[in-house]
Formats: structure tokens, C-alpha cells, sequence
């Protein structure tokens, strides 16, 4: 099981070994006739509610809920936070692949896609940067030291030592969380750099004020690793403008989250896998009202 309060991995411990807190009584939900937000859910730490089943994990919650009343979430799952390393293609198109021991990237070349292959040990530092808004991309870059075991392919440079991988905002989570799990299958010399979204002064100095005031360890606490959910509930909770909540968020997840990291890499793993698992759930979402849409379209097309 999972600690409510810190997310550690606590097995049938009683008690988490990392904060204290008591774990297991927060498993019996069936003697609990509701949960709301800020009550965590034990297998993965969620705290929202969809139906009477977790929103992240698809855990049931609550038992007390009437199958008359409660509509069944089609995107719920049964399964629980996985902490296995996600091998497999990473960008667009698939550009970057994470294997057993190395990963591979796709780079043009002259006249074609040539495949630079890097074991993970030659890795030597990884360069984050934050997407300033919905209309521009974050980046992840790899630098590695070339050796006889990096394999560049003629037609590239001969002293190639890095590869830039960028996505879309709304994929930024899972871009994020692989620079630490390549951290992870490298070793922990390597270096993260995560770069600070950049303002004006002045927005600085009360972005400064507001992070004396605002308790960032709840909105950690309920929404971690989801940072749009965070920021967005930030923006609907107070007066602070879109814009700001997203740089506040991010300054404040990037922290805590580079600590817990540091204490147990497992956790870059789980939050990983909840990051692809958030991001196949939004694109199932957005097929749906697609469909939606283009239904509602032929329904009004069909009565003209």
C-alpha cells in the first residue's frame, strides 16, 4: 500500500517508514460513507473522484454508493500504480525509444532518418525547459560522452553528444518525469537541469509574495504529478491569473518533486506510468467529444 500523506511505498507496513503516517486504517474505505477531495486514495494517492471509483487509478472508493446512482467511468481501470520502467517510444513519431540498456533516437540526416544509438551509462546530463504557454513546446535534451559503445552512423556529425527531443504542453508531465527515470537507468551522477520559466521582474517579485502565502504542500499533496490540474485549481481557487498559477506550479512541483526523487527514484517510475496513464485518458476524452461533435453536426446537417 501506499502512504496518504507522502506517496511512500509502504508494503503491509502498519505504518509509512518515511513520515509516520498510519496506513492502514486509510485501506478500509468500505467502513467511510463518502470520499471527497483531500482524502488520498490508497493505492495511488489520487484525490479526485469519478463515480465512486479514483479518478487516476479507477481504485472503487466508496461502497456505499447505489449502482442506480453511480454512472460507471468507461475510462476507469483496476489497475494500480505501476513501478515498472515504461520501455518503449517516447515523441513524435516515436522519435526516441528507451531499451533495456541504451535508448535510440531518430535524427535526420542528409538524405534520410539515421538511428544514434547511446548506452544509458554514457549519459552525462539531461536540460528540462518548461513550456511557457499552450502555444509553444517544452524540451528535453540528452547529452552523453561519446565512446566506442555510443554508435553515430555515418551522415551524421562524427562528434553528435546530444539530441533534443520537444512536446506539447498538454504532454509536458510525461517529457518531465522521463528526464528522471533516465536519470534512474543512467546512474545518479548524471545531472537534471530543470530551467525556470523566465518573467519580468516585477512579475518575479510577486510571484515571490505569493509563494510566502500560498500552501503549495496541499496543492503537492492532491495533486502531484498532475501539474495542469494543479494549476488550473489554483487559477479557480483565487484570483492569481492562469499564466501566474503555471509558473507557481511549476517552481513549487519542481522542488519537491526533485527531493522525493532523490529519496526514492522508484517514485519517478510510478509518476511516469501516472503521467502516460493521465495522457491516454485526456486523448480518449478529446476522441469522445470529437465524436460527440461530429454527431451533433450530422444530427443538425440530417434536420435542415
Amino acid at each position: 500500500m501506499f502512504c496518504p500523506k507522502c506517496g511512500n511505498n509502504c508494503g503491509d507496513n502498519r505504518f509509512c517508514g518515511r513520515c509516520g503516517a498510519q496506513v492502514q486504517e486509510a485501506v478500509q474505505v468500505s467502513t467511510q460513507p463518502a470520499w471527497s477531495v483531500g482524502m488520498a486514495c490508497p493505492h495511488c494517492g489520487g484525490t479526485k473522484l469519478e463515480g465512486n471509483h479514483c479518478a487516476f487509478c479507477g481504485a472503487q472508493l466508496m461502497t456505499s454508493v447505489s449502482v442506480a446512482t453511480s454512472q460507471p467511468d468507461p475510462l476507469a481501470t483496476s489497475q494500480d500504480d505501476s513501478f515498472d520502467i515504461p520501455y518503449g517510444k517516447y515523441g513524435r513519431g516515436g522519435r526516441l525509444t528507451l531499451l533495456d540498456d541504451h535508448f535510440t533516437c531518430a535524427v535526420k540526416g542528409f538524405f534520410k532518418t539515421l538511428t544514434v544509438t547511446v548506452p544509458y551509462h554514457r549519459i552525462t546530463r539531461i536540460t528540462y525547459v518548461h513550456p511557457r504557454s499552450e502555444a509553444n513546446r517544452g524540451t528535453m535534451t540528452i547529452y552523453w560522452d561519446n565512446a566506442a559503445d555510443v554508435v553515430i552512423p555515418s551522415g551524421l556529425q562524427p562528434g553528435l553528444n546530444h539530441y533534443q527531443l520537444s512536446v506539447k504542453e498538454k504532454y509536458c508531465e510525461v517529457l518531465y518525469h522521463l528526464c528522471y527515470v533516465l536519470k534512474h537507468l543512467a546512474s545518479n551522477a548524471v545531472i537534471i537541469n530543470i530551467e525556470e520559466l523566465e518573467c519580468e521582474p516585477e512579475v518575479m517579485n510577486e510571484l515571490d509574495s505569493l509563494s510566502r502565502i500560498i500552501d503549495f504542500d496541499k496543492y503537492f499533496e492532491e495533486f502531484n504529478p498532475y501539474r495542469q490540474q494543479a494549476w488550473e485549481a489554483m487559477s479557480n481557487r483565487t484570483s492569481i491569473s492562469p499564466y501566474r498559477t503555471r509558473v507557481l506550479v511549476h517552481r513549487a512541483f519542481d522542488q519537491r518533486q526533485k527531493d522525493l526523487y532523490e529519496c526514492d527514484p522508484s517514485l519517478a517510475i510510478r509518476d511516469l506510468n501516472r503521467a502516460i496513464k493521465e495522457k491516454r485518458r485526456q486523448e480518449v476524452l478529446r476522441d469522445q467529444e470529437f465524436a460527440a461533435r461530429q454527431a451533433q453536426s450530422r444530427a443538425t446537417n440530417r434536420f435542415r
